[in-house]
């Protein structure tokens, strides 16, 4: 996990791009960590055990983990829990059991290093908060997605970061909501001459931040779409 100062740095740098910046902390978290299991784990007896305890990640992680281009690395982990399974069938179980050897295996690994950078995250986000540099960047930001915001207010804030906080967010929904207002007037046939400013976006800014986040129990997923924040580094003025 990132030290107490490089979390300051990663959370001040996030916020000088699109979306939210735990979000994308914690993205960036899990995209190394599956990294570093593909290059470095993949032979460890520790993480086998842990990888066949799950039966391997959840379908976000998995696609995330196809898509790093690692087939080796994979075929290795995916097989030993073939191996698992068709070690179990030669038991004949029954179908109750079979039930409750597929329904009751450990999180995805991946998740749970989600969870642990996301509480890592926030809770700097909250001791950072009276610093005149952190609340600058925080101004600027994009804000906090929905889900994160929900979670930052669970901490212990003081009541003027919390005022802090709410009002910065409420400014940036009434923006937000202008901006998809033009977006809707100029997509109307009889202003469709207009070409688009900065509302152009607006609509996929809005799915970011009111649709991101995770909400993980226990290391499954519930997230209500599969919208991929854009990798851009905009920072807004």
């Amino acid at each position: 996990m990132p030290g107490e100062h490089i979390i300051y740095h990663e959370l001040i740098e996030a916020m000088g791009q699109a979306g939210c910046p735990i979000c994308r902390l914690c993205e960036q978290a899990v995209a190394g960590y599956i990294d570093s299991i593909l290059y470095e784990q993949v032979n460890a007896p520790s993480f086998r055990d842990k990888f066949r305890a799950a039966m391997g990640f959840c379908a976000e992680h998995a696609a995330e983990m196809a898509g790093a281009g690692r087939a080796l690395g994979i075929a290795i982990l995916y097989k030993d829990i073939l191996d698992t399974l068709l070690e179990e069938a030669e038991r004949q179980p029954s179908a109750g059991e079979w039930h409750s050897l597929l329904a009751q295996h450990a999180p995805c690994p991946a998740c749970q290093q989600y969870l642990t950078m996301e509480q890592a995250y926030l809770g700097a986000f909250v001791q950072y908060m009276d610093r005149p540099a952190f609340r600058q960047a925080l101004e600027h930001s994009d804000g906090l997605c929905l889900a994160h915001l929900r979670k930052l207010l669970e901490h212990p804030l003081r009541e003027e970061d919390v005022h802090f906080v709410l009002a910065h967010h409420l400014r940036q929904w009434e923006q937000l909501r202008q901006e998809l207002g033009e977006y809707i007037r100029k997509n109307d046939y009889r202003f469709r001459h207009e070409a688009f400013g900065p509302e152009g976006d607006s609509w996929q800014r809005t799915l970011e931040l009111l649709t991101s986040g995770r909400d993980w129990k226990e290391g499954e997923a519930g997230r209500g779409t599969g919208f991929r924040r854009r990798p851009s580094a905009r920072r807004r003025g």
